[in-house]
């Protein structure tokens, strides 16, 4: 099974980009634009 991450504002943008980089597969906030929703809002989001 293949590791999803969703990671918030909160995780420098370089370190998703080498981790996506290494295959992880990765999506932030800032491409989806969830930036300043509350951690709820993150959870059901990647939900």
């Amino acid at each position: 099974m293949k590791i999803k991450l969703y990671l918030d504002e909160d995780v420098p943008l370089a370190f998703a980009l080498a981790l996506l980089n290494r295959g992880v597969d990765v999506i932030t906030t800032q491409q989806v634009g969830n930036i300043g929703f509350s951690d709820t809002e993150q959870l059901a989001f990647a939900a």
